[in-house]
């Protein structure tokens, strides 16, 4: 468990958007799979979108 604590990102859209394209440039990605562990649907569609708009 604490090995992928590495690979999780949390903070301000602009830094959350750099350590993104960090990790899909550590490992080749051209996509990530995200999972954003928020219990309301309202919440974890801003948290998507958020991400996206950033993208």
């Amino acid at each position: 468990m604490n090995e992928t604590r590495g690979y999780q990102v949390q903070g301000d859209p602009e830094r959350v958007s750099a350590r993104l394209a960090e990790l899909a440039d550590q490992f080749g990605a051209d996509e990530l799979m995200l999972f954003t562990p928020v219990y309301e649907p309202k919440d974890r569609a801003r948290s998507f979108e958020l991400i996206t708009v950033r993208a």
